[in-house]
């Protein structure tokens, strides 16, 4: 799966991981050879946010083996 830099801003993808939390992160830029990232983890504690750097190499390697899955945002719309 190939992404541009610029593709993944803002894009979500779910951590598929610990039963009981559901993490998301949120690419927030492109720093070249890593990603700026939002991290969410809602679990009966509350949400967590925190801010990372992920390395390009390591998120490529999470998407490849389904550790991350892009979430398909639904946009509302009104009448």
């Amino acid at each position: 799966m190939q992404f541009s830099s610029q593709s993944l801003l803002r894009k979500q993808f779910r951590v598929q991981g610990m039963t009981g939390v559901d993490t998301t992160i949120t690419i927030l830029a492109d720093l070249g050879d890593a990603y700026s990232i939002l991290m969410t983890s809602h679990s009966i504690m509350g949400t967590r946010d925190s801010e990372e750097i992920l390395q390009k190499e390591l998120f490529a390697s999470c998407l490849r083996t389904g550790y991350l899955k892009e979430i398909e945002v639904q946009m509302l719309t009104t009448a």
